[in-house]
């Protein structure tokens, strides 16, 4: 953190805030700051972090209908609550996809987040056809291009 702030700093000749979104599945830890101590010369960086784990189900889904960050922070945290559970995967990430639609997103913002939920919660082959046909089932029921 301490590295890249002072590079975007000297980079673009500017004041820099950073930011750590942490993504892990513990809830206690926060790191929040870097020490470096050699010889009697110190230096310390705070930063301020966020955790996706302290976001609430209801809070993301009234977010999502306005913001596919949202949607994202989402789709994080369902493909760690559906670990070694591809059926529970599979599930949730029809879920996810189908508010995609019902939030009314266009087109090519629903293809660009599909393209993120696809990598992120991967599914194993039999559970991706799965999906697949019920996705061309629910655009064909919906008339959707």
């Amino acid at each position: 953190m301490d590295r890249y702030h002072h590079r975007i700093a000297d980079r673009y000749g500017c004041r820099v805030a950073s930011l750590a979104v942490l993504g892990d599945t513990e809830p206690g830890w926060w790191p929040g700051v870097y020490r470096e101590d050699l010889w009697g010369c110190s230096l310390t960086f705070d930063y301020p972090c966020c955790k996706l784990l302290d976001f609430g189900a209801a809070e993301l889904d009234a977010a999502a209908v306005t913001n596919p960050a949202a949607v994202m922070i989402a789709a994080h945290l369902a493909t760690q609550r559906t670990a070694g559970d591809p059926a529970r995967r599979l599930g949730e990430r029809w879920e996810l996809t189908w508010r995609l639609y019902e939030r009314g997103y266009g087109k090519r913002d629903i293809l660009e987040l599909y393209r993120l939920l696809d990598w992120l919660m991967a599914l194993p082959e039999e559970q991706t056809v799965d999906f697949h046909r019920q996705l061309h089932q629910f655009e064909e029921e919906q008339a959707m291009p």
